[in-house]
């Protein structure tokens, strides 16, 4: 185990104010009696893990003024989001591939087919529950969107879970692979706008533009929750993929190092991150400025939640997560030299 004693975060390069839904309360409400009803955390440690993420948060920050009912599925998405990756985190499903895999399987069978019965397992049912509701507040375009960011976040954690089975760290190329989509970010921008009722020309969200920057997002707020989440996963995780321990396995750096290097990566991508959105926003119509809103959102909405989320903050001594935030970076707006990200430097 890595000694947490020498890890201390780095300053956070986002000169995006964050915004917050005024009615969040009622929303975190509403989801932590979705969460009784469903079952989702059936002991009392499961409910406690779950509420302690504050999802609904989160959510409120990525959307800071939807309607509140339509807030709540959202923020019930989110939590139901964390119960599945507590199985890719631990437990049996966390160390065997095929055995994630048939939940995965199932789990998109019930996201694919809102018109069945709903399943009695309650993470079925709740995801269930999802497709129902969002099938009847968005187009069948939107869904079919919806249910393939769901596939793509799924494998995702299919592929994380067959690395942990192998008992072997990726090195940095291979994480972002499944990194990326398994931060969900995808998913929850292909939700947005079935929320904010504010619909997204057909065929927008996946102009070269458009999807990098919805990538750019993921791996922004993926890497900085491998950093606010380090002591948490070095604590009580089974799996330890995180970018900072990729850094240390496959360049042989230190702690102190290797979180400085993931820094660097993510203000690189959010230096190109503000460039493009720039670019985007200059010329969207009011749908598409209201999208690339919430990936505004969403990235200094994460360091604005993540600090106050007893999941993270109960972890770093005194329970004080030491967030800085900064508007200013030494890092270099240059591609990062992997398949999966060199691309946004071309669009």
């Amino acid at each position: 185990m890595t000694d947490l004693e020498n890890f201390e975060l780095p300053d956070f390069f986002c000169p995006v104010a964050p915004s917050k839904h005024p009615e969040v309360e009622a929303i975190e409400a509403a989801s932590i009696e979705w969460i009784e009803a469903v079952g989702i955390a059936p002991t009392a440690r499961q409910r406690k893990a779950l509420i302690d993420t504050k999802a609904a948060h989160l959510c409120s920050h990525i959307i800071p003024s939807g309607p509140v009912d339509r807030m709540a599925w959202f923020s019930n998405l989110t939590y139901w989001f964390w119960a599945v990756d507590a199985h890719s985190d631990e437990g049996r499903a966390s160390r065997e591939a095929a055995q994630f895999a048939c939940l995965a399987s199932r789990i998109s069978d019930a996201l694919s087919t809102p018109q069945s019965l709903s399943p009695s397992d309650p993470l079925l049912k709740a995801a269930h529950q999802c497709a129902v509701t969002f099938s009847k507040l968005g187009s069948p375009t939107q869904m079919r969107r919806w249910r393939d960011e769901h596939q793509h976040w799924l494998f995702a954690m299919v592929h994380q879970v067959a690395i942990s089975e192998q008992r072997r760290m990726p090195d940095v190329g291979e994480y972002l692979v499944h990194r990326i989509p398994g931060g969900a970010a995808a998913v929850l921008m292909a939700t947005v706008e079935m929320v904010t009722g504010q619909t997204l020309p057909i065929g927008i969200a996946d102009t070269p533009r458009v999807r990098a920057l919805t990538e750019m997002t993921g791996l922004i707020v993926s890497i900085d929750n491998d950093l606010l989440s380090y002591p948490l996963e070095q604590q009580s995780m089974e799996n330890t993929q995180n970018i900072v321990n990729v850094l240390m396995h496959h360049h042989d750096l230190p702690l102190s190092s290797a979180v400085a290097q993931a820094a660097a990566m993510r203000d690189t991508v959010m230096l190109r991150f503000l460039e493009l959105a720039s670019i985007e926003k200059s010329k969207a119509d009011r749908p598409l400025s209201a999208y690339l809103d919430s990936m505004y959102g969403s990235i200094s909405g994460n360091l604005t939640w993540a600090p106050k989320a007893p999941r993270y903050a109960d972890r770093f001594p005194g329970a004080k997560v030491d967030v800085r935030v900064t508007d200013h970076t030494e890092a270099l707006d240059q591609p990062l030299p992997y398949s999966t990200t060199a691309w946004w430097w071309t669009v």
